[in-house]
C-alpha cells in the first residue's frame, strides 16, 4: 500500500471523526435544549395546574358557602312565613271577635236587652 493512499484514508477518517464529533456535539447542544424547553414545559404546565387547583378549590368553597347562605336563608324564609301566618291567624281571630261583637251590639233591641240574653239592661 501506497504511504499517500494511507494518509488520506487517515485523513478522511479523522474528518469524519472531526464531523462525527461536531454532529455529537450539535445533537447534545439540541438535546440540552430540548431538555430545558421541556423542563420549563413542565414547570408551566405545574404551574397551571396548581392555579386550577386552586380556582377549583376557591370554587368549591364559594360553592359550599353559596350552599349555606341559601339554606339559611330558606330557613329564614321559612321562619317569616311561619310568623306571617301566625300573624295573619291572629288578625283573622281579631277581625272575627269585632265582628261577632257588632253582630252582638246590633242585636241589641229597643229594650236594651240583647236578644235571647236574660241579663241587666243595657243603657245606650
Amino acid at each position: 500500500m501506497d504511504v499517500a493512499y494511507l494518509e488520506s484514508l487517515w485523513e478522511r477518517q479523522r474528518e469524519q471523526e472531526e464531523n462525527f464529533q461536531r454532529d455529537l456535539e450539535a445533537a447534545s447542544d439540541e438535546l440540552r435544549a430540548l431538555q430545558e424547553a421541556n423542563a420549563d414545559a413542565v414547570k408551566e404546565a405545574e404551574k397551571a395546574l396548581v392555579e386550577k387547583s386552586t380556582d377549583l378549590q376557591n370554587s368549591l368553597l364559594l360553592r359550599h358557602e353559596l350552599s349555606e347562605r341559601l339554606l339559611q336563608t330558606e330557613a329564614e324564609i321559612t321562619t317569616l312565613q311561619d310568623e306571617l301566618r301566625r300573624q295573619q291567624c291572629h288578625a283573622s281571630s281579631i277581625d272575627a271577635a269585632d265582628t261577632g261583637a257588632l253582630v252582638n251590639y246590633g242585636d241589641v233591641t229597643a229594650t236594651g236587652r240583647a236578644s235571647g240574653h236574660a241579663g241587666p239592661l243595657v243603657d245606650l
